[in-house]
């Protein structure tokens, strides 16, 4: 058994999910050297049962390099089994494509944001990678940290064999998620700027440390993170993305932060096409 499989454990702790919603975002405009629009947000109501989050912006050296390969020995079953890996649409012989990781929700899947997500994207051809698994709160609570360490050594794996077998850009290497979702989504661009080009982070606290010379290399590499959450989520998540987002603004990272209607919920078509449009430019 690795040692990241010893420090996996869990406690239950339910978290909510809201349904989809409508209308048009709104847009406080403030625009970062050399970067895209960046939108501020008003803070939600809180939630007692949210964990509490360190305000103080802070970073740190990064993870431990794991050997390639390395996957965890213990912890929720899908963690062992292979991401999907499908091709949207028809590449040209000979091209290569963007490859998008979607991640799930809690209780949610891959998959399902994919599906929500496909009428949004702006290509016409791309590779998706789809993480296997319904993650629910007991597998990353207490322990976040090590949930994060063991998702983050199998997408790098799925990514190694996606680049092997698929006909992919590594240059334009991108994730996606909403609540969980964003949180891995976060946490994986902060961890591997030389990997992924960007994300787009909807309805996350965004806790995950960024690591010095994160955002440098992400601004070497003409990165982008993409920021999106309801105007009627709990503060904790509110304020947690706003810091995030100043980050990103004052390492003058491509960046956006757009507020839409509704509470812990993803955005519509509408405003997400907008959303990963951002992204994918």
């Amino acid at each position: 058994m690795s040692k990241l499989g010893l420090l996996f454990m869990a406690s239950v702790v339910l978290l909510g999910c809201g349904g989809g919603c409508g209308g048009a975002p709104v847009r406080e405009t403030t625009r970062a050297p050399g970067g895209r629009a960046a939108t501020s947000n008003p803070a939600a109501t809180s939630d007692p049962a949210e964990p509490r989050v360190d305000p103080t912006p802070r970073t740190e050296e990064g993870p431990p390099s794991l050997p390639p390969g390395a996957i965890v020995d213990h912890g929720p079953g899908y963690l062992t089994r292979p991401a999907e890996i499908r091709i949207h649409g028809q590449p040209d012989p000979g091209t290569r494509v963007p490859l998008i990781v979607f991640l799930p929700p809690t209780n949610g899947t891959g998959e399902l944001h994919f599906e929500r997500s496909e009428r949004s994207i702006p290509l016409e051809s791309y590779v998706m990678l789809l993480p296997q698994g319904q993650p629910r709160s007991s597998d990353y609570l207490p322990e976040f940290r090590a949930f994060v360490d063991a998702y983050d050594a199998r997408v790098m794996e799925d990514l190694e064999r996606a680049k092997r077998d698929f006909p992919v850009d590594p240059d334009r290497i991108f994730a996606s998620g909403f609540s969980l979702g964003g949180d891995l989504t976060w946490a994986l661009v902060m961890r591997h700027p030389d990997v992924f080009r960007g994300g787009l982070v909807m309805g996350s606290r965004c806790g995950h440390r960024t690591p010095r010379g994160a955002l440098e290399t992400l601004r070497e590499r003409d990165g982008r993170v993409v920021f999106a959450i309801g105007d009627r989520d709990i503060r904790v998540r509110v304020d947690g993305m706003a810091r995030a987002h100043t980050r990103v603004v004052e390492g003058h990272v491509t960046t956006s932060l757009t507020r839409f209607p509704g509470g812990h919920t993803s955005p519509d078509e509408k405003v997400a096409r907008a959303l990963f449009t951002s992204l994918l430019d």
